[in-house]
């Protein structure tokens, strides 16, 4: 009988352990899964913010025989189709050809209807492929000749020294006058825009600068581009993300047509740095965003530079085409 008893207990013991570890089993057995939603398509991202460049393998059409390929970096922008454009009249503005277009928009015919957003390149980088190079032959050493000894030579014999003459003292010649030295004429400073800050002020002379050294116009300041950079500035510094795509405004193209902004062609650069002066650094060494800067069919920009986020201070620059 105490037998049973305690048999009956330790039974009872090992089922209370085995419900006290059920639900630590239960879950180290849970599994997390993370998925990945990816947008139809529409407004298609071209550039993200490590690089602006599009690389792709273009077969030339001389070279298809040899089945020979060529790497090409492409800087593309977005261009609103007009009344009365071609894909030929697009293809001539922007120096390229219908086949690049129908292949970039992947079109099936040429017809395009006015209002649609085409992708065009304006920025090309060909990278040939490297030929092997021959090796060259070593070239024949020439054997070394012995070198003849030298053979000693008379040492001369001694001279007397010529005793110097005294040369006569110069005359003390009279010192010039110093005559004051004319000061350089200052450089004429770019005018302040009125209702920028401070940091939009020095990037917008920084843009321009760089422009005057190609031989470009200046970008003229619209104010409400401002505005709209302004608020993409401080949306990625609220909802803490640095793309082209808000989740508050969509594509800086669905922002500028929400706000009636009218463009011809329109682009966006977006930089996060502590200091005006590493922002424009960065995007001059950037291919893709050293593209919009200097873009010949730019006229007007919008900066917005709000300070805050994790790089200390976001940078939205909007450019248009009119």
């Amino acid at each position: 009988m105490q037998k049973k008893r305690t048999s009956f207990v330790f039974f009872c013991l090992l089922l209370a352990a085995f419900l006290f570890c059920l639900p630590s089993i239960a879950e180290a057995k849970t599994a997390n899964f993370t998925y990945c939603v990816k947008l139809k398509p529409g407004w298609q991202q071209v550039s993200v913010p490590k690089t602006q460049n599009v690389q792709v393998v273009v077969r030339c059409p001389e070279q298809i025989a040899k089945h020979h390929e060529q790497k090409v970096i492409i800087s593309l922008a977005f261009y609103r189709v007009k009344k009365g454009d071609t894909l030929y009249s697009i293809a001539k503005r922007f120096d390229t050809t219908v086949e690049q277009l129908r292949l970039l928009n992947k079109l099936n015919g040429v017809k395009i209807t006015p209002g649609e957003v085409l992708l065009v390149p304006i920025c090309w980088r060909v990278i040939p492929k490297p030929q092997p190079q021959p090796e060259p032959e070593p070239e024949p050493q020439p054997e070394p000749k012995p070198n003849p000894q030298p053979q000693p030579e008379p040492e001369p014999e001694p001279s007397p020294k010529p005793q110097p003459e005294p040369e006569p003292e110069p005359e003390p010649q009279p010192q010039p006058e110093p005559q004051p030295e004319p000061e350089p004429e200052p450089e004429p400073q770019p005018q302040p825009v009125p209702g920028l800050n401070e940091a939009e002020q020095k990037m917008l002379a920084l843009i321009n600068a760089e422009r005057s050294k190609v031989g470009l116009a200046p970008l003229q300041v619209d104010m409400e581009l401002v505005r709209l950079a302004r608020l993409k500035s401080q949306d990625m510094i609220e909802h803490n993300y640095f793309s082209h795509q808000s989740p508050t405004y969509g594509s800086p193209f669905d922002m500028m047509r929400a706000a009636g902004i009218t463009y011809r062609l329109a682009g966006e650069n977006l930089a996060g740095a502590p200091t005006v002066e590493r922002a424009h650094t960065s995007l001059m060494n950037s291919s893709g965003h050293r593209a919009n800067i200097l873009n010949p069919n730019y006229t007007h920009i919008g900066i917005g530079a709000v300070g805050g986020g994790r790089y200390g201070m976001m940078f939205t620059q909007l450019f248009v085409g009119r």
